[in-house]
């Protein structure tokens, strides 16, 4: 049950890590409900529609490029017409100053289902812990050019 569902959603996320992956930024947009919301890693407010969303992304890869992804964790909560999906992904690449990037994420999509077509209407995406405990991941992520800024900036 719902495994047509659950494959249409799935193919988006990866479509949407895979735009990321390729900064094929009209490709990251498309996908999403005109009403979407949500949060990036970033974000200090709260994100309102695909744009805004797809431009924190493009600002936190300004300096690396990501090579691929894996999905380590997925599950699907199908509560009629919308679905919740939390999942957990490695995504790797390399910045400009040549450091080897290994980033994992926790998110948590909603999407909803619109004349047959499944739609993300809000997603939260942070940090793992285990990306946490890096300071010089969580420094690059946040803008900052040494791990030492974030400590002052704290």
């Amino acid at each position: 049950m719902h495994e047509r569902d659950k494959d249409e959603i799935r193919y988006h996320i990866d479509a949407f890590l895979r735009a990321c992956i390729d900064k094929d930024w009209p490709a990251a947009g498309r996908g999403r409900a005109d009403n979407w919301r949500g949060f990036s890693v970033c974000s200090p407010t709260v994100l309102q529609g695909g744009p805004g969303l797809v431009a924190e992304v493009k600002v936190m890869l300004e300096t690396c490029n990501l090579v691929d992804y894996e999905m380590l964790e997925i599950d699907y909560v199908f509560h009629t017409t919308t679905c919740l999906v939390p999942y957990v992904a490695r995504l790797r690449g390399r910045c400009s100053a040549g450091r080897l990037l290994e980033i994992k994420l926790r998110a948590l999509d909603v999407y909803v289902n619109h004349a047959g077509n499944w739609l993300q209407a809000a997603s939260s995406v942070s940090l793992h812990p285990d990306s946490m405990a890096d300071p010089q991941l969580v420094a690059l992520l946040l803008g900052l050019s040494e791990p030492a800024a974030l400590t002052a900036s704290l």
